[in-house]
């Protein structure tokens, strides 16, 4: 089913009202950076798709995403597959835009300890103290009692 603009941000808007009274699993954040996207507005929150977050198909191929033209490589070189780090907002996957929005913070404190240890004690603070930081963690938050109901 296709969607004009318009009535896609309108029923984006219905599903976060819903989320009022009703389980919906899509992060608040995830939904605003989908509508940004779908007003083609520059979105928060980049993919983890390729970098933490991978699809693995039944020959044991390794995609950045199923929607990705091309293989990063096998199950078994995983260790040689190289990061896709390069801010992909391409698609609106929810897979990978909620997870993306709800790995945001770990990514960035990782980064962030990775800038530390090689002395980048300013690029650290920078990744760290972003508006996209506090809101992924805003979203962990927020989406721990349902995903805790899910255990």
């Amino acid at each position: 089913m296709a969607f004009e603009r318009d009535e896609l941000l309108r029923a984006l808007d219905a599903i976060a009202a819903m989320k009022e009274r009703f389980p919906v699993m899509n992060p608040a954040a995830s939904i605003a950076d989908i509508k940004r996207h779908v007003r083609g507005e520059p979105e928060r929150f980049p993919c983890v798709g390729g970098h933490k977050y991978f699809y693995l198909d039944w020959n044991l191929d390794i995609w950045r995403c199923e929607a990705w033209s091309e293989p990063l490589g096998s199950v078994f070189d995983l260790e040689r597959v190289e990061d896709q780090r390069d801010r992909c907002t391409a698609c609106m996957m929810t897979c990978y835009r909620d997870t993306s929005v709800l790995m945001h913070a770990g990514v960035a404190v990782a980064g962030a300890v990775t800038a530390m240890a090689s002395g980048h004690l300013l690029k650290a603070a920078s990744v760290l103290f972003r508006r996209s930081v506090a809101e992924s963690l805003l979203s962990l938050a927020a989406e721990s009692p349902t995903i805790a109901r899910l255990r």
